[in-house]
């Protein structure tokens, strides 16, 4: 789990599970979270302290990260659109991003309706580096049929 606030909402539906899992975070506020359920064993990866994304970065983040391979990767980006990909602004988090992706068995992106059709500073992947794009329920049906056309997956 990468940072970003939607994976901080994803923290706080996590902690409310009562099966025993790992997440390996450099989401600090994901982190805070979490640390309330004592099912979750919980891997805090290092690096730089970047204090407005409440998170860690750089490359001993990349290196830690890189040590594992885990099973979901829950990834928190900016924007998606059909003929830029998956972008983000968070220039810090685009290796974090990139490596989870490639180490994952199974990649979902997390991000709200809002950010369909949108781009955003860089392009981080691709629609099929992406297995699930999960997002709320505010999408137009027509809107969603288009994007499965072009190969998303939105649940």
């Amino acid at each position: 789990m990468n940072s970003g606030t939607t994976n901080t909402i994803m923290a706080q539906e996590l902690a409310q599970k009562k099966e025993s899992f790992t997440v390996i975070t450099n989401n600090l506020a994901a982190i805070s979270i979490l640390m309330q359920n004592n099912n979750i064993k919980l891997i805090a990866v290092g690096g730089h302290v970047d204090s407005l994304e409440n998170s860690t970065y750089g490359s001993v983040c990349e290196h830690e990260f890189g040590a594992y391979y885990p099973d979901i990767a829950f990834l928190s980006i900016n924007a998606v659109s059909d003929t830029e990909g998956f972008t983000d602004f968070r220039l810090y988090e685009l290796g974090i991003i990139k490596l989870l992706a490639e180490r994952a068995k199974k990649v979902i992106a997390v991000m709200d309706s809002s950010k369909l059709g949108k781009r955003s500073r860089k392009k981080v992947l691709a629609p099929d580096d992406v297995d699930i794009l999960v997002m709320d329920d505010n999408i137009p049906t027509e809107k969603k049929k288009h994007y499965k056309s072009k190969g998303f997956n939105i649940e």
